[in-house]
Parts: structure tokens; sequence; C-alpha cells
């Protein structure tokens, strides 16, 4: 091989290497795209050549932002056979907080019909990144200002906590009023309850021995009628007795519950309070 042929070969492959090159880093692609405009009112940052998804999927890439009158509009190429909505929504899109930008297409209905080529859509406004945050910012400033200052909050606030010192204050005094009462009466009911147990234990003994004929009553006791009588009788007693058993033990049972709570609400500056007392007469039942 000689050397022209060695420098033809040379020649064919670089050009065909730049070419390659050219094609790859250029803006060219054997994929056919349709061209469809949107215009916004801020893109936020929105590079150009970035992709463009439709639910999340990329289906094209944004070949030109220009002015539009007071407007921005965006140049899509979105692949043929991509079917978009007319209802859809386009807006700016990231990655993450600080990622890259990208144009989102949120799929409308089938019913409102297709996007044609050369369509002009409206886009979605979008707030940038450093207009949120000093909004944010600001609404802090503010918030903080109006909780040290002398505005509603504060004073909603101030009320809160008012309210909540005397209702408190008031429970307690309450409690305390109640409270050497309430022992003595749990006392005199525990009383009552160890006594009536005794007279239940009694009654069950004195039927037991009249019915057998034992002892001295159930010797005495020979009519059959009177037997019954007495019978009937220490049976009404402990059964009543059971009863007044069953009701002090009902009154010893009851819970009392105290609910205090307090809400504020920063949007509407207006706050809410509230005190709920439960009573629970037994388990799974209260008032």
């Amino acid at each position: 091989m000689n050397d022209e042929t060695r420098v033809g070969i040379f020649v064919l492959i670089g050009m065909a290497l730049f070419g390659t090159a050219i094609f790859l880093l250029g803006d060219y692609s054997f994929q056919t795209y349709y061209p469809v405009y949107v215009e916004f009112s801020d893109v936020a940052g929105l590079p150009d050549k970035s992709v463009v998804k439709l639910s999340g999927v990329a289906v094209g890439k944004i070949k030109k932002i220009y002015l539009k009158g007071d407007r921005v509009r965006v140049q899509l190429a979105v692949q043929d056979g991509v079917k978009i909505y007319k209802n859809s929504e386009f807006m700016v899109g990231s990655t993450s907080l600080i990622g890259s930008k990208y144009l989102q297409i949120n799929q409308g209905d089938a019913s409102a019909g297709v996007v044609e080529a050369g369509d002009v859509v409206k886009g979605s406004a979008t707030l940038p990144i450093d207009r949120a945050i000093a909004k944010a910012v600001g609404d802090i400033q503010t918030l903080v200002q109006d909780i040290r200052g002398d505005g509603s909050l504060a004073t909603s606030l101030r009320d809160i906590l008012g309210n909540l010192k005397d209702t408190t204050e008031e429970i307690n005094r309450i409690v305390l009023r109640s409270g050497p009462g309430t022992e003595k009466a749990l006392g005199r009911l525990d009383d009552i309850t160890a006594k009536l147990d005794e007279v239940l234990a009694k009654a069950d003994l004195a039927l037991t021995r009249i019915n057998s004929g034992e002892g001295v009553a159930g010797a005495l006791i020979s009519d059959q009628k009177m037997k019954e009588d007495i019978s009937v009788t220490l049976n009404n007693l402990k059964d009543a007795s059971a009863s007044v058993k069953d009701i002090t033990g009902r009154v010893g049972g009851y819970r009392t519950y105290w609910n205090i709570e307090t809400r504020y609400e920063p949007l509407a500056h207006s706050s809410k309070g509230g005190l709920g007392v439960r009573i629970y007469p037994r388990a799974g039942r209260y008032y």
C-alpha cells in the first residue's frame, strides 16, 4: 500500500468521525417530531434544549425559548405518535428542589380533543424558587412580629393562656373543695359494703340451718308454714342486701375525667377552646 492510499484512508476515517461527532453533538435525530408552542408569564429558569415529559415519560425536547410580546413562548418538539390532549396542564418541573428543570405535561382527557402540530397552548404559572423562599421568609417574619407585637395573633394567644390559667385554677378549687367529702363518702361506702357482706353470709347460714332443722332455730320452728315464711323473709333480706351492695358498688365505681383542649388556626387568626367532662359509671359506658 503506497503513501497516497494510506493518506486517503486516514482522511476518510477522520471525515467519518467528524461527521459522527457533529451528528451526535448537534440537534439531529432520525426520530420525527411535530411542533407545539407553550406560552408562560415566567419560565422560572427553564433551560433551552431541556427534556419534555408527558406524565413523567420523556416524549420530546425544547427547541427554542423566546419572548413573544409580554409573554415567554416555548417551542416544543414532540415525538410523532404521542397524543397530547387540549386540556392538559403544561408546567415547569424540577427533578428536586435545586435540581435541573424540564417541561412537564400532565395529560388531560381525550374528550377535549388532541393538540395538533403548530398549536399554541397556555402554560400554568410557576413561582420561581427564589420568590417562593422570599415569600415564605416574609410570611414567617410577619407571623413572628404578630406574635411578639400587639396584633390579633398575640392578643388571641394571650386570651388563650389566660383562659387556660383560669380554667385550671377553677378545677383545682373544685377538687380541693370536694376532696375531703369524696374521701369520706368512699370510706362510708366501703364500710357499708363490708357490713352487707357480713349480713349476706349470716343470712345464708341461717337459711341453711332452718331448712335442715339444725340449731335452736331449726328445732324451735316445727311449723312448716312458719319455716317457709322465715325462709322467704330471709331470702328477701338477702336480695335487698345484694341490691344495696350492687348500688353502692356502682356509686363507688364511678370515674370522672376532665379534658381541656385549645386550638389556634393561624390562617383564620382565631382560636378555639373547649372543656369536657366524661363520667364512666362502668367500663365501656360513659356520659
